[in-house]
């Protein structure tokens, strides 16, 4: 069984693999012929098909045969632009979605890939631009608002993606995938009863929904209800017993409340080899290893893995301290765990945030 990390925001913008998978989502889809066509049976290997080298291929044949118009050639440029997107080739992906447009001004279809490639390749300002004007074609369209939601996160601006995220959970009150986005944003804007609202709505439709209830163990946790807290990371350890963010997490809301039991870290060691991530957390949580020596087992190579095993380091780090009742040697490590600059898709790096909050409370 492989570790999994029950995670909000994992890679949010990153969930667009690639654009083509915004085919089984776009608000609007190429005009299909009747069959019989002979353009729906031209069209069929430029639009389906595992390969997108072949797509592009018989894509471009179409287009540049001259057999095509309106719609229907819109409707090519847009499969090959999807083609070009699943090979990584974002910049012919958008040219392509742009003759589209040129041909079909009202192909959302076209407007929906592009702004989704734009935002592939970090242009999320010209992304926004595109989805307002899909949106004012396709009013309130769920699709888009989710995926305009993620932008939001990304840019920082949490309450508009919540706002987003409401008006797509008020058409799909039963997408789990929106209501768990909007919890994750409900717990870094300190809204944690809201938060805990959709959890467990989350948790009414599956009761295995690990990953809902793994977050609502962390709302929980930061609004300083240990007990329940701690009922929730049990509950995922009896599901899993290899879950060593879950153990961590359990040992320290039970250890808040003066009972330090190992047991479900010591559950989590068994299950993978010492130097796979997060055991030398664990290991340092259990004695086993030094905090000079975690720092340096968090220290690789790849920037982005780097700053993530920072701010996890740092914020367990920083939790350590406070069972210690060290709150400035805490307030150290968090700060350091915000500064990794691993972003909102590692959850440490958002909770590191709210506790210096609280910590600054306690002060005040």
């Amino acid at each position: 069984m492989s570790l999994r990390r029950f995670a909000l925001f994992v890679a949010a913008i990153s969930l667009w693999s690639s654009v083509a998978a915004a085919e089984t989502a776009a608000p609007a889809t190429a005009p299909k012929p009747s069959p019989g066509d002979p353009v729906l049976d031209a069209m069929t290997p430029c639009a389906t098909g595992p390969d997108p080298e072949a797509r592009a291929v018989a894509c471009t044949q179409l287009i540049t045969g001259g057999t095509l118009k309106g719609k229907a050639l819109g409707a090519a440029y847009v499969f090959r632009g999807k083609a070009q997107a699943q090979r990584n080739e974002m910049k012919a992906a958008i040219s392509d979605f742009s003759e589209a447009l040129k041909v079909n001004p009202g192909a959302t279809d076209a407007l929906y890939n592009r702004g989704a490639a734009y935002a592939l390749m970090g242009q999320t300002n010209t992304a926004l631009n595109d989805f307002a004007q899909l949106l004012e074609l396709a009013p309130n369209d769920p699709d888009t608002l989710f995926y305009r939601a993620l932008i939001y996160v990304n840019q920082g601006k949490t309450e508009l993606a919540v706002k987003d995220l409401t008006t797509v959970l008020k058409q799909r009150p039963d997408d789990g995938i929106s209501r768990l986005q909007r919890a994750g944003l409900l717990i870094a804007l300190q809204r944690y009863e809201d938060a805990i609202g959709d959890l467990d709505q989350l948790l009414k439709q599956d009761p295995a929904a690990l990953d809902a209830l793994y977050n609502r163990g962390r709302a929980e946790m930061l609004k300083g209800d240990d007990a329940a807290a701690a009922d929730d990371f049990a509950a995922l350890m009896k599901a899993r017993n290899d879950n060593p963010y879950a153990a961590l997490r359990l040992y320290i809301v039970r250890a808040r409340g003066g009972e330090k039991n190992a047991a479900a870290l010591d559950a989590a060691a068994k299950a993978f080899p010492a130097d796979q991530w997060p055991l030398p957390v664990v290991a340092f949580y259990q004695g086993k290893l030094s905090e000079d020596d975690l720092l340096a087992a968090s220290s690789v190579r790849d920037v982005a893995t780097k700053a993530r095993l920072l701010a996890e380091t740092q914020y367990y780090l920083g939790q350590w301290a406070l069972l210690a009742d060290k709150p400035e040697e805490a307030q150290r490590h968090f700060e350091a765990a915000v500064k990794s600059k691993a972003g909102i898709g590692t959850l440490e790096a958002v909770d590191a945030g709210l506790e210096l909050k609280r910590l600054a409370k306690k002060k005040d």
